[in-house]
């Protein structure tokens, strides 16, 4: 049984401060931060202040697509609409059989939703479930986003349109299959494509910051 100390959640991380104890959070997965909430309310307003935030979610971690779908909400419903500065998200299948990633898009969304301004996106890749990429096909709507890095994705027309990203400055692609012809944008300062991206023979880049500054784009195969 825990004893009163560890049950209000006090004890040495009391004599810690606010902005110390946000910062420690920052640096656990979500279903690791969720399980502080139980502690004491304090933490739970902790966590709401928290603006950067690392949603890992391992495969192997959630036995059903329900599980997984449960704690999505859970997480959303207790968090709020706070704001985000950074966030990390590694996507998780909601089902091997369905190898569909509805819950991470609605990750993905909430994040936007959070005025996020640094937006780091992965596939994990996991030994045991074969490799499946995520299919962005819709555009990226936000006001606030500034860097965004995408992982091991499968990015359609739509979504390398950021005319709705007025802000965007920072686009990292790695390991991508880009099914598109063109990449707009009228605020990118810096592209960079990695490790093995395959994009169309005919591919057109049209970024008026990024085209007057050529030095600061990046492409590696």
């Amino acid at each position: 049984m825990l004893n009163k100390t560890a049950a209000s959640g006090k004890g040495h991380f009391g004599d810690l401060t606010d902005d110390l104890l946000r910062h420690v959070l920052s640096f656990l997965p979500a279903a690791d931060a969720l399980q502080t909430c139980v502690l004491d309310t304090g933490w739970r307003d902790h966590w709401r202040r928290t603006t950067s935030l690392p949603l890992i979610f391992d495969q192997s971690s959630f036995p059903s697509s329900e599980r997984f779908k449960q704690l999505v909400k859970l997480f959303i419903h207790i968090r709020g609409n706070s704001p985000l500065d950074k966030c990390k998200i590694v996507a998780c299948l909601d089902d091997v059989e369905e190898r569909t990633y509805t819950n991470t898009i609605l990750l993905i969304e909430y994040a936007l939703k959070c005025q996020v301004k640094e937006l780091l996106l992965s596939v994990a890749v996991d030994e045991d479930f074969e490799f499946e990429p995520l299919i962005l096909d819709a555009p990226l709507i936000s006001q606030h986003l500034k860097i965004l890095h995408l992982e091991r994705f499968e990015l359609k027309r739509s979504t390398l349109n950021f005319s709705c990203c007025s802000v965007l400055e920072e686009l990292e692609m790695q390991d991508c299959n880009i099914d598109a012809r063109r990449i707009s944008s009228k605020s990118l300062k810096r592209l960079c494509i990695t490790d093995f991206c395959s994009f169309p023979t005919k591919f057109h880049i049209r970024m008026l910051r990024v085209l007057s500054h050529c030095n600061l784009i990046i492409l590696m195969a």
